[in-house]
C-alpha cells in the first residue's frame, strides 16, 4: 500500500485497499483454529506424543483448506459483484487486483500450521527469517512491478510473496519434524469445489448477481453443494464427521442457553 502510494495515485490506493482485506478473509478461519492447535500440539510434543502432533497437524490443515477453498471460489466467482455490493460499484474495477490476492492468501492460510509446529519446537527464528525473507521478495517485486503495471504489480508483488512463505514454511517444517500436512484426499475438495462452481455459475447466468440477498443465496447454495459433492467423494473421513457433529451438539447446546 505505501508502494502503490509513492508510484500510482491515491484512487489506486483506495482500490487496492478494499481488494486486500477482502482477499484477508481467507486468514479467518487459520488464525481462529491457530488459538486451538497450538496448545494442543505444544502440550502433545511436551509429552513427546510426536505421532498425535503429525495426526492433529494434518487435520487442522486439512480443515482450513477444506473450510478455505469454497470462500475463495465464492470469491472467484464473484469478485466484481462483492466489491460492488459491498463497497459502491466505483471500486469494482479491482476486481482483478482482488483475484490475483486470493491465490497468494490461499497459499498462505496452509502456512499456519507449518509456523506454529516451528514455534512448538523452538525455532521461533526461523519463521522470522521467513517473514523477513517473504517481505523483501514482495518490497523488490512491488519496486520493479508497481511503477509498470500498478495495482496489479502491487498484487502480483503480494500474492507470489505469500506464496514463498508457504513453500519456505512446509520445506522447513518437513526437514525438521517429517511432518507434511499437504494429502492427496484435497484433492476430493478441489474437485467438489470445480463442480460446485460451474453449477453456480450456470445458476447465476440466469439474475442479477449486483443483489445484495442474492448474492448470499447464491453462496450459501454454493456451501451446500460443495457440502454435497465433498460428501459423496468421500472427502470427509470418520474423525471430520465425528468433529461437525461435535459442532453441531455445541452449537444446539448454546442455541438452548440464549432461548
Amino acid at each position: 500500500v505505501f508502494m502503490i502510494g509513492i508510484f500510482r495515485t491515491t484512487s489506486a490506493v483506495c482500490i487496492y485497499n478494499v481488494a486486500l482485506p477482502t482477499a484477508n478473509l481467507l486468514v479467518i478461519v487459520p488464525t481462529a483454529l491457530m488459538g486451538l492447535f497450538m496448545p494442543i500440539i505444544t502440550e502433545l510434543y511436551s509429552k513427546r506424543k510426536i505421532n498425535d502432533v503429525k495426526d492433529i497437524s494434518i487435520i487442522t490443515s486439512k480443515w482450513i483448506f477444506f473450510v478455505n477453498l469454497p470462500l475463495f471460489l465464492i470469491i472467484l466467482l464473484f469478485s466484481k459483484q462483492i466489491l460492488n455490493v459491498a463497497f459502491g460499484f466505483e471500486y469494482a474495477v479491482g476486481y482483478s487486483t482482488l483475484l490475483i490476492l486470493i491465490f497468494g492468501y490461499m497459499a498462505y492460510s496452509l502456512t499456519h500450521p507449518y509456523n506454529s509446529i516451528l514455534s512448538m519446537i523452538k525455532k521461533t527464528n526461523l519463521v522470522l527469517y521467513i517473514m523477513l525473507v517473504t517481505a523483501l521478495t514482495s518490497i523488490i517485486l512491488g519496486y520493479i512491478l508497481i511503477p509498470k503495471i500498478g495495482i496489479i504489480g502491487g498484487a502480483i508483488a503480494t500474492s507470489f510473496s505469500l506464496f514463498i512463505s508457504f513453500l519456505l514454511s512446509a520445506i522447513i517444517t518437513y526437514k525438521l519434524t517429517k511432518i507434511q500436512t499437504l494429502k492427496r484426499n484435497y484433492f476430493k475438495a478441489v474437485f467438489a469445489g470445480i463442480i460446485s462452481f460451474f453449477i453456480i455459475y450456470y445458476i447465476s447466468t440466469f439474475f442479477n448477481t449486483n443483489s445484495f440477498f442474492l448474492l448470499i443465496l447464491l453462496s450459501l447454495l454454493f456451501l451446500l453443494v460443495y457440502f454435497i459433492f465433498l460428501i459423496a467423494f468421500k472427502g470427509l473421513d470418520d474423525r471430520d464427521k465425528k468433529t461437525l457433529f461435535g459442532f453441531y451438539n455445541g452449537f444446539k447446546k448454546i442455541i438452548k442457553k440464549t432461548t
